[in-house]
């Protein structure tokens, strides 16, 4: 055999086993899938990399951490909670998924409330949030703002 036709054959080799070998890594590294809740409300934190993730696919995370003697924290979790349910839709990439999710955190050392909203387009986090701040930053941040942001 000349010299070229070796050559053609250890680089259609080397082809070959590159294929075989990025197939088999990538089914042994893709992790498993993940349970999402059925709802788009939940009493605790994703666990970072998995919000991570879900932000960077299109999901807007608010997570509102609250002490339990906070008295105004009742109406600020309901206008959040109306809110949360009202944008409530699937993202479109994945129908076990939802385009928004609200994290309430009870954590005893926060004196006042504190709202993060976190999306691919940035975060921003709000201490003691009032309505309009809340909106305003929702419209500001989410990947799919509601059409209500357009007259605000």
């Amino acid at each position: 055999m000349n010299k070229p036709a070796i050559i053609a054959l250890i680089l259609l080799g080397l082809y070959a086993a590159s294929t075989f070998t990025f197939a088999i890594l990538q089914s042994v590294h893709t992790p498993a899938t993940a349970q999402f809740p059925t709802d788009n409300i939940i009493n605790y934190s994703f666990v970072p990399s998995l919000q991570y993730q879900l932000i960077q696919g299109g999901v807007t995370m608010l997570t509102f951490e609250y002490g339990s003697n906070c008295n105004s924290c009742l109406d600020q979790k309901d206008f959040l909670e109306a809110m949360a349910t009202s944008y409530k839709e699937v993202l479109y990439t994945n129908p076990d998924i939802y385009s928004l999710y609200l994290q309430e955190v009870l954590n005893d050392t926060f004196t006042s409330p504190n709202l993060t909203i976190s999306s691919v387009y940035g975060n921003k986090t709000l201490t003691n949030p009032t309505q309009n701040d809340t909106f305003s930053a929702l419209c500001d941040l989410m990947s799919k703002p509601p059409t209500s942001c357009i007259t605000r």
